[in-house]
Order: C-alpha cells, then sequence, then structure tokens
C-alpha cells in the first residue's frame, strides 16, 4: 500500500513539474524600441545555456525583480510575448563575486 501511494504522489509530482517551465531573468533591463523598459529572459536554467536573451515587456505576478541580481524562476507558462507571466518560485538570485566579474568582462568585450 505504501508503495502504491509512494508512486501515486511521485507521478502527481513529476506531471506537476513538466507543466511548469524553468526560465532566466537577466540582471540588466533592456530599453525596447518604444523606449518601453523591458526585462531580459531565456528560457531554461543553465548558466551555460546559450540561448539567446529576448526582452519581455510585460509583467510578472508573484515576483519582485531588483536590478544587479540574475535570477531563475519557475514560471507557469514561458511566452515572452504574454502581457502577464505567473512565477510559481524563485529559484535562486545569482550576484556572486566570481559572476558579478565574468559578467563585466563579457561586457567589456562587447563594447570593444
Amino acid at each position: 500500500m505504501k508503495g502504491f501511494i509512494f508512486t501515486l504522489f511521485s507521478l502527481f509530482f513529476v506531471l506537476s513539474v513538466d507543466a511548469q517551465q524553468f526560465m532566466k531573468v537577466s540582471a540588466d533591463p533592456v530599453i525596447a524600441g518604444d523606449n518601453q523598459r523591458c526585462f531580459q529572459v531565456k528560457l531554461g536554467y543553465s548558466r551555460k545555456d546559450t540561448t539567446k536573451w529576448e526582452p519581455y515587456c510585460g509583467k510578472f505576478v508573484n515576483f519582485y525583480y531588483e536590478q544587479g541580481y540574475e535570477y531563475t524562476l519557475q514560471v507557469d507558462n514561458y511566452d515572452p510575448k504574454a502581457e502577464v507571466m505567473k512565477v510559481i518560485k524563485v529559484i535562486g538570485r545569482d550576484n556572486s563575486a566570481s559572476y558579478r566579474k565574468q559578467r563585466e568582462l563579457r561586457q567589456k568585450k562587447e563594447t570593444l
């Protein structure tokens, strides 16, 4: 009986996690073509992910953004064209010294 309950609970957990998605929010916002301040977002949660950032000019529900920190979020539905994205959980906020240094080096290379 315990095995059945555990299996049922595991199945429910896997199905509920699959329905949600992970995304990153950049530490630096961007200005869109219509002079609107937008977030930079991308699907996934890995630091090594090379997916391009894209602007998101909508609003988040259940999330407070502080500039200078990169966030990893679990969202109900990742859609950069939506007006509102519902945040299920803030997984992490990264502003470690090594991460800041790497970001500064990347920004210097981009300006050269």
